[in-house]
């Protein structure tokens, strides 16, 4: 049996840095256009933004799992409480969009002086 890998490749960046990818859910695609417009960004950055806009997708489902399950908890079927498999897709999600956000710099204000640096390949238009 044969298997071929294929590379995930990223937004053709000459021509659709400016595009809405359209596999994003609503709230991915507000945050993709509030980025973009926003933040002076280099083509390279579009990957990171993707992430980051698929991450808050993801991360919006979980909740509304979570919301569906109605607790953050469930018995398991030996009748021991285990934490719901959404609550930790949350905290990942929020730990990644974190991160992606800082490399990205796109925050407002300067970090207090007890933080990491962030790093600088972007900046406010």
């Amino acid at each position: 049996m044969s298997s071929k890998i294929t590379a995930l490749k990223p937004p053709n960046v000459a021509n659709d840095w400016q595009k809405v990818p359209t596999h994003l859910k609503a709230d991915g695609k507000k945050l993709w256009t509030h980025v973009s417009g926003t933040f002076e960004l280099e083509g390279h950055d579009c990957v990171l933004l993707q992430s980051l806009c698929e991450t808050l997708d993801r991360k919006n489902q979980a909740e509304k799992d979570l919301r569906e399950h109605g607790s953050l908890t469930f018995e398991n079927r030996h009748g021991e409480l285990k934490s719901h498999p959404a609550v930790q897709i949350v905290r990942d999600c929020n730990i990644l969009m974190a991160r992606l956000r800082r490399e990205l710099s796109l925050s407002e204000e300067e970090p207090p002086d007890n933080r990491p640096p962030r790093l600088r390949y972007g900046g406010k238009k």
